[in-house]
């Protein structure tokens, strides 16, 4: 894993986004990768394996780009500044700028949790997007925000014994501040609502005994759709067990690297 990473911030309409591009010496021309991370406290769980799903995919000639939602991590700005359309918008001009920085004809989207159900939300509006990989999809928006409460009520309760606090309109959740109107959004989201191109190709990936309801949420939408099932690490996505404790999931990330490449020979 000895391709170069450039970091850098790329001007959007949200303001100075942070990303690292990762490039090859010699780029294939057919296909690259976005990856799309998820959101609050998972963001970080999911930071070192997607830096190294790069490295991987770099070394089979594959480009691809990270980057950090506008208000969140390194790009600018606050939570409380942005909505939902201000993501879509971002991935958008993330794909343009991958494929300006990169030449390549076709985009994968590869996106985890909240970040994989944005990406799966705007692939219809971008034309080079011919393929997703989805790594445990929000299906349910109020379920999914349900989830990080219990969650912070799980992990915090020995220490502090109070359960998520609101303040001046905003909701803390692990850290991190989520403002009333930016959680309403989320609350409203169902991938039901999502339209997906008949003739992409869909990876998902769920933990052991999870696929049978992406299956059934999303089959009729996606005739195209494989699912890969696989036992969760130590303390990924599973606080009590160490919400930031966890070990890096090297088997989805081969499978995802297996996958794009088998997509595009």
């Amino acid at each position: 894993m000895n391709e170069p990473m450039l970091a850098q911030f790329k001007e959007t309409e949200a303001g100075q986004v942070f990303c690292c591009l990762h490039l090859p010496q010699q780029p294939r021309a057919d296909i690259a990768v976005l990856v799309c991370p998820p959101l609050f406290g998972e963001m970080i769980q999911f930071h070192r394996a997607f830096y190294i799903l790069s490295g991987k995919l770099a070394d089979q000639g594959i480009a691809s780009l990270r980057f950090d939602w506008p208000g969140t991590g390194d790009s600018e700005g606050d939570l409380k500044d942005y909505s939902l359309s201000d993501w879509h918008k971002c991935v958008e001009e993330m794909a343009l700028f991958l494929m300006e920085q990169t030449g390549a004809k076709k985009i994968c989207f590869v996106g985890s949790r909240f970040g994989a159900s944005i990406a799966a939300n705007e692939a219809l509006n971008i034309a080079a997007v011919d393929s997703l990989v989805l790594w445990e999809p929000v299906i349910d928006g109020r379920g999914y925000l349900e989830e990080l409460e219990d969650q912070h009520n799980e992990f915090l309760s020995p220490f502090l014994g109070n359960k998520a606090s609101v303040e001046n309109g905003q909701k803390d959740i692990l850290g991190f501040s989520i403002p009333e109107r930016l959680w309403t959004e989320i609350s409203n989201f169902s991938f039901e609502d999502v339209e997906l191109d008949c003739n992409l190709k869909v990876l998902i990936i769920s933990q052991t005994g999870n696929s049978q309801m992406y299956k059934e949420s999303l089959s009729d939408e996606i005739p195209s759709l494989w699912l890969r099932e696989g036992d969760h690490l130590h303390g990924w996505l599973l606080p009590e067990e160490g919400i930031y404790d966890v070990l890096i999931p090297v088997n989805e990330l081969n499978t995802i690297v297996e996958w794009v490449l088998g997509r595009y020979k």
